[in-house]
């Protein structure tokens, strides 16, 4: 079964007055550069890469950028959409539900708290053999996010219908959500991109995004007064006005598991946090880790004291075990970059860095 589309989203005609109210901006080279870095942050190395972008100032109106690239299986497709919804909603719960298999028109389809992966074909049908694979999201932010990919020879100046030789698209499953939660946290609740996700890869080659989103997350009452950043990680010591009292916050991007009182939050995000005894007298680790559905996970731990090593700086760290659990849940750590260290320093004498280049930063991105 062919799978079509109106406007590049499953979604009918009616528009609802409160979505039209949502405020909503996002310009086309901001969109662009979002599809653009979520294509890298699969791992997928790609080239060749033809760009066409519509950015966005009405809710009712979707932003979109497409791009035809060899992804060095031969040339391939990958369009972005993204629109503003109001998720209550109620027809937004068909674009992420599995039909029944019986009288499904997909070969395949996958569901997760929040999204929905369909696998088909385009309008040529399968006599063409074009496959086009499809993420849907509907992000509690208030944006329906949809990424479809395919195997096919699609831009201005290719031969229009040539065979696809049969192969899948290379971006499965676990790379679409992975983009989708990409592009999902490079958007805010107000309605327009963050910096994070519309940054270029290799455009900022000395630092990374760890300690620009600690502060970016952080409650409004500190004020930072030292940071430091080094790989997928990074720390502030925080005060909060006048007060002697400091507090140290770090972040980590790591591998293992949520432990302590472990709950699950909404989109099959699951949280642990710890109360645990610092290393010198008196010093107390609050400690909150997020997992997300596809592996990621970020710890993120606060002490009463200047430094996991220092001695005690106020009575018990300034910040709440909630505090933490909302800035390790959230979906930005999913754009977030990290410093460049000396094993992958690229060659002082190769090319000037082009657009989109991993180089500079580490990927976590899973196995097809």
């Amino acid at each position: 079964m062919a799978l079509t589309t109106g406007g590049g989203l499953y979604v009918g005609s009616k528009e609802r007055t409160d979505t039209a109210a949502r405020p909503f901006e996002v310009s086309a080279p901001q969109i662009e550069n979002i599809l653009d870095n979520a294509i890298h942050q699969t791992g997928i190395a790609v080239d060749d890469r033809r760009f066409s972008s519509r950015g966005s100032s009405t809710a009712l109106t979707p932003a979109r950028a497409s791009v035809n690239y060899n992804d060095g299986w031969g040339r391939a497709s990958t369009v972005l959409t993204v629109r503003r919804v109001d998720v209550t909603d109620p027809s937004l719960t068909d674009l992420i539900t599995c039909p029944p298999e019986g009288s499904s028109p997909y070969e395949e389809c996958t569901t997760r708290p929040g999204d929905r992966v369909v696998k088909g074909y385009t309008d040529a049908g399968r006599a063409g053999g074009v496959k086009k694979w499809v993420v849907t999201m509907v992000s509690t932010k208030g944006y329906l996010i949809e990424i479809a990919t395919s195997n096919v020879k699609a831009s201005p100046g290719d031969r229009r219908g040539e065979a696809p030789q049969g192969r899948n698209p290379r971006l499965g499953t676990p790379k679409l959500r992975l983009m989708a939660a990409f592009v999902e946290s490079s958007f805010t609740r107000e309605g327009a991109p963050n910096k994070f996700g519309t940054t270029l890869y290799g455009s900022e080659s000395d630092s990374g995004d760890f300690v620009a989103i600690i502060k970016y997350l952080l409650p409004k009452r500190f004020q930072v007064v030292s940071q430091g950043e080094v790989g997928a990680s990074g720390h502030v010591v925080v005060k909060e006005g006048s007060s002697p009292e400091r507090t140290y916050i770090e972040v980590t991007r790591t591998a293992s598991e949520p432990e302590g009182q472990v709950r699950n939050l909404p989109h099959g995000i699951k949280v642990g946090t710890q109360e645990l005894p610092g290393r010198e007298p008196g010093v107390v680790q609050f400690k909150a880790h997020a997992q997300w559905p596809n592996y990621m996970s970020i710890s993120v731990s606060a002490y009463n004291a200047t430094s996991p090593k220092s001695g005690k700086a106020a009575p018990k760290p300034m910040i709440t075990m909630d505090e933490l659990t909302n800035i390790a849940a959230d979906g930005v750590w999913h754009v977030a970059r990290s410093v460049m260290t000396p094993a992958t320093k690229t060659d002082p004498g190769a090319a000037p860095k082009t657009r989109g280049r991993f180089g500079l930063f580490h990927s976590w991105a899973p196995t097809p």
